[in-house]
């Protein structure tokens, strides 16, 4: 099976990638375009993609 990537690899990754790529693949399935950051960030807020959970941390409030 052919992997399909919407996203550029970046060389390294963090832990956000593998959540970032998941909404990117399901966002574009929904609306056939690729989300601009703004958009992104409300799907991975609103509806994250299945097996992640996005939490309020306050571990970092200026």
């Amino acid at each position: 099976m052919l992997a399909v990537y919407l996203l550029n690899i970046p060389e390294k990754k963090d832990d956000w990638f593998p959540a970032i790529d998941d909404m990117t693949k399901a966002f574009f399935n929904e609306y056939k375009l690729i989300p601009n950051k703004s958009q992104a960030w409300a799907q991975l807020w609103d509806t994250p993609p299945g097996g992640y959970r996005i939490t309020n941390g306050t571990d970092k409030l200026v």
